[in-house]
């Protein structure tokens, strides 16, 4: 009896030791972005132990996690949908899908809440909690379209509202911007056949040469402008050719006609600029 409970005292103290190892392990990992390869490989150390302790009943844990989080997300209890589907994200990182998820659970329920004026700054923190959750995702995937594409989407959505683009630039991001570089890698990875995320990453770029230009960087605005338009000739060719997107092809058509004239006019600026400073 004796011998049992210091067998049991030994694995019990390895155990905790080698739980904190990995903790430390876990932390440089992060820190030097070693997230790529197989599913298992997007584990972190000690979330690699549970998985494989779970062995085959993983996939039963996150089928039985996922049904949970489904009826608290339909009976909007959103704390315990938040807490499965961060289970969840533990078990199957590599699903985009749980990240994505979750973080809209953040975003846009949970921090409605506290919408109140009083109470702006409870949910911005649950939007930041929610930015940051989805920035976890894209180091776990990080070739990930989708994850790049909806992160970007909710700095450009969120930035409109004033409270909240004043809490980005505290943190030292321009929502516009922001989007603009995260809609930009969800083209740089997505399927060349596939013209959505190029069509968007036009936009965002259109975007943000309206900030440079009322910044008074003419020579940016220039830039993004050029750019918006090889996106969105990108996205052009990509369409598939079909009746039912002949509509939509149309209107890249005249967005593209608006794009020529603002860069010839923000051609003209840069001219007149540079004329400027010789005079001067």
């Amino acid at each position: 009896m004796k011998k049992i409970t210091i067998i049991i005292g030994v694995l019990i103290l390895t155990f905790t030791s080698f739980h904190f190892l990995l903790r430390e392990i876990d932390t440089c990992r992060v820190s030097s972005g070693l997230s790529e390869g197989s599913a298992y490989d997007a584990l972190l150390p000690s979330e690699f132990v549970g998985t494989v302790a779970l062995g085959g009943f993983r996939a039963a844990a996150v089928n039985f996690f996922w049904v949970r989080a489904m009826d608290a997300w339909e009976k909007k209890i959103w704390y315990e949908a938040l807490t499965l589907y961060r289970l969840i994200s533990k078990l199957q990182p590599r699903l985009a899908n749980i990240w994505i998820i979750n973080a809209w659970n953040m975003i846009y329920n949970i921090s409605v809440d506290f919408n109140h004026k009083e109470q702006q700054e409870l949910s911005w923190e649950w939007i930041k909690e929610g930015v940051d959750f989805l920035k976890e995702g894209i180091n776990r995937n990080p070739k990930s379209p989708e994850l790049y594409f909806y992160l970007g989407w909710v700095y450009y959505d969120k930035g409109k509202n004033s409270i909240y683009r004043e809490y980005f630039l505290k943190r030292g991001e321009h929502p516009v911007k922001e989007a603009c570089y995260y809609i930009g890698k969800a083209a740089e990875f997505a399927p060349s056949a596939y013209y959505f995320y190029n069509y968007w990453y036009s936009f965002m770029l259109k975007e943000r040469a309206l900030i440079e230009e009322s910044e008074g960087n003419i020579s940016e605005a220039f830039t993004s402008i050029n750019d918006s338009i090889t996106a969105l000739r990108l996205a052009e060719k990509s369409v598939p050719k079909h009746p039912d997107f002949q509509q939509f092809e149309d209107g890249i058509k005249m967005r593209l006609k608006e794009l020529d004239e603002r860069k010839a006019l923000l051609e003209k600026m840069c001219e007149s600029s540079i004329q400027a400073d010789k005079r001067g």
